[in-house]
């Protein structure tokens, strides 16, 4: 699967909680991970108007379908209609881009994406939790201290939760090595 093995290269630890996804849905989780990444990057750069160039990028490339051969660009394209709502996704990506220049906070980000990967794999009543552990995810990468209490049905997003408990967790395969098999098990003990 492209889009897990993407996942794999940009953020293993992350990669392994798409393996707890149905079949039907681990690759469309993964490329909605992906995005998530590449939107939180883009509002890590120190210039806002590079930020905004970046996600006008990608806002331009879902409005047009010119995703100029970008792999993530076209699967996502592919998953419209199907899994994905792109008049949201836009829509979204819009709004970020406002507030990236506006300077303003961008953590509204995490409940649209919550919204359209609950949408995507028929998690009814999953959006906040989900929205809840993006943005606990997002704040355990920038090395802040803090406790995810969202509680979800949904394996995968429990699983970054699990991750997260212990932020070297997200280290892997560096610092734990065996973490695949000790994720197997936490989700058997959930």
């Amino acid at each position: 699967m492209e889009s897990v093995s993407a996942l794999r290269h940009e953020f293993p630890a992350l990669a392994l909680t798409t393996g707890f996804a149905s079949r039907k849905d681990r690759a469309f989780l993964a490329d909605m991970l992906l995005l998530w990444l590449e939107y939180r990057r883009a509002t890590r750069t120190s210039e806002n108007l590079v930020a905004a160039t970046r996600l006008t990028w990608w806002r331009e490339a879902f409005e047009s379908g010119n995703t100029g051969h970008v792999p993530l660009a076209e699967r996502l394209m592919d998953w419209s209609g199907h899994k994905l709502d792109l008049v949201r996704l836009i829509n979204t990506t819009e709004k970020l881009i406002n507030a990236v220049l506006d300077g303003g906070n961008e953590r509204f980000i995490h409940l649209h994406f919550a919204e359209l990967i609950e949408e995507g794999l028929n998690l009814e009543g999953e959006a906040q939790s989900i929205s809840s552990v993006l943005s606990g995810l997002a704040d355990v990468m920038d090395g802040k201290d803090v406790e995810i209490t969202a509680e979800t049905r949904y394996t995968p997003v429990a699983l970054i939760v699990w991750l997260c408990r212990d932020p070297s967790r997200l280290d892997y395969p560096a610092q734990h090595p065996m973490l695949a098999l000790r994720m197997f098990l936490a989700a058997l003990v959930r």
